[in-house]
């Protein structure tokens, strides 16, 4: 009977050490606060701020990543303005020499697809995003815009030159530019 009852208790014990590990999982992976309907915009979500992240700095400017879409700053300080605002997580912005370009990666919450982005910036606004002309068919992702503007690397899963296709197999590519267009296929 006493082992039993010993039993019992452990078998208690475990559960609730299961329950609270479940608990606190949950807790961490909630997702940031949405940005209700009637909110302007522009206007960060409501409550504390939680992850400001993938930053990146022009000359005047910072763009980082935060409730999913992209932001823009003053590198001076003030209120952020919004670069995006769709569906799916946007990631590793990186601002063109002039600053007047944004490329960033786009992708779906298990990342099966991730692609490339741009919004320009129009006066006190930035476009909004559009896929890069290579993109779409393969994992594109991690953008980065040379110092002198006139290529734009990248890492891919798309297959390196008379090889087979390799899922998840990232290698770095790069594009031509002219301005924020691109002038080539990717290279590696």
């Amino acid at each position: 009977m006493k082992e039993q009852h010993v039993r019992l208790s452990l078998v208690a014990l475990i559960f609730l050490i299961l329950l609270l590990c479940v608990y606190s999982a949950a807790r961490l992976q909630a997702a940031p606060p949405a940005i209700p309907a009637d909110q302007p915009a522009n206007r960060p979500p409501g409550g504390p701020t939680r992850l400001l992240r993938y930053a990146d700095i022009s000359k005047d400017k910072v763009v980082f990543s935060y409730a999913g879409d992209l932001w823009t700053a003053s590198r001076e300080g003030g209120a952020a303005v919004r670069v995006t605002a769709s569906t799916g997580d946007k990631l590793y912005p990186k601002f063109s020499p002039d600053g007047k370009t944004v490329y960033f990666s786009k992708s779906t919450v298990n990342f099966g697809y991730i692609a490339i982005f741009y919004a320009t910036k129009q006066g006190n606004t930035w476009s909004a995003p559009q896929p890069v002309s290579f993109t779409g068919v393969y994992r594109d992702t991690d953008p980065v815009v040379s110092a002198d503007g006139k290529r734009l690397y990248f890492s891919s899963d798309r297959p390196l030159p008379d090889k087979s296709f390799v899922d998840f197999d990232y290698h770095l590519f790069y594009v031509e530019l002219s301005g924020n267009k691109i002038i080539s296929e990717p290279a590696v």
